[in-house]
C-alpha cells in the first residue's frame, strides 16, 4: 500500500511541476521578450541625456530611475506575481487530486513523514504532546517532501485541523508503523468533516487578470516610451 501511495505522490508531484512550468514559462518569456524587443527604445526615451548625466555624479543616477523602474516591473515584478498566483493554482490543483481522490493516501503519507521526522516508533497519548511541543508549527514544515507536494501538504496542514484530529484519534488508538494504513484511513474520517470546500477552488481568474494587466502595461510602455 505504501508503495502505491508513494507512486501516487510522485505522479502528482510530476503533474504539478509540469503544469507549473506550462503556465509560468510562457508568461516569463513574454515579459523578457518584450524587454529584448523594446528595451533599447525605452532606454533611449527614458534616459535621453546619458552622456551628459554621466558627468553629473549622483544627480546623473536619477535620470536612470524611470528606466530602471520600467525594466524591474517586467524583469522581476510581474514574474514574482505570476509565481505566487501559479503557486496557489498548483496547491489547489494538488488538493483536488490528493484530497478529493486520494485523501487516505495523503494522510498515510503525512503520518509516515511524521514518523520519519520525529523518530518515534509509535504515536500515543503519552508522546503526542511531546511531538506537538517539539514541532509547534513544524508540522506545517515537514521535511524531505517532493517539490510541488511540499506546497500542497504544508497548505493542507495549515488550513485543516490535522493536529487536533490526530490528538483526538490517538486518545483511542495508538499509531505504529504496522498500522499506519488503517490509521490513515480512520484518521481521514476525523478530518473529513472539517475540510473546507473552498480549499479546492483552482480557478485561474487571477492568472488571466494578471496577464491582462501585464499586456496593458506593455501597451502603455510601447505607447509612451517608444
Amino acid at each position: 500500500m505504501f508503495n502505491d501511495s508513494f507512486v501516487v505522490i510522485a505522479k502528482t508531484s510530476f503533474k504539478l511541476i509540469l503544469n507549473f512550468f506550462l503556465l509560468f514559462i510562457p508568461v516569463i518569456l513574454l515579459n523578457w521578450l518584450f524587454l529584448a524587443i523594446f528595451g533599447f527604445d525605452i532606454f533611449e526615451n527614458t534616459v535621453p541625456q546619458v552622456g551628459e548625466a554621466s558627468r553629473m555624479g549622483m544627480l546623473g543616477i536619477i535620470v536612470f530611475i524611470p528606466f530602471l523602474l520600467v525594466f524591474s516591473v517586467f524583469l522581476l515584478f510581474f514574474p514574482i506575481l505570476y509565481f505566487l498566483v501559479i503557486k496557489k493554482i498548483m496547491i489547489q490543483k494538488g488538493l483536488n487530486s490528493l484530497v478529493n481522490q486520494n485523501k487516505v493516501i495523503l494522510i498515510q503519507y503525512i503520518l509516515n513523514k511524521i514518523f520519519e521526522q520525529f523518530k518515534f516508533t509509535s504515536l500515543n497519548k503519552e508522546n503526542i504532546q511531546q511531538i506537538m511541543n517539539k514541532a509547534n508549527s513544524q508540522l506545517v514544515k515537514l521535511s524531505n517532501l517532493p517539490f510541488g507536494i511540499r506546497w500542497v501538504v504544508n497548505y493542507f496542514l495549515a488550513k485543516v485541523p490535522f493536529s487536533e484530529s490526530l490528538i483526538q484519534y490517538i486518545q483511542q488508538v495508538e499509531i505504529k508503523n504496522d498500522n499506519l494504513e488503517i490509521a490513515g484511513s480512520e484518521l481521514s474520517n476525523f478530518i473529513n468533516e472539517k475540510i473546507n470546500i473552498d480549499l479546492f477552488d483552482e480557478k485561474k481568474t487571477y492568472y488571466y487578470l494578471l496577464l491582462l494587466v501585464n499586456v496593458v502595461a506593455m501597451g502603455v510602455c510601447i505607447f509612451y516610451f517608444t
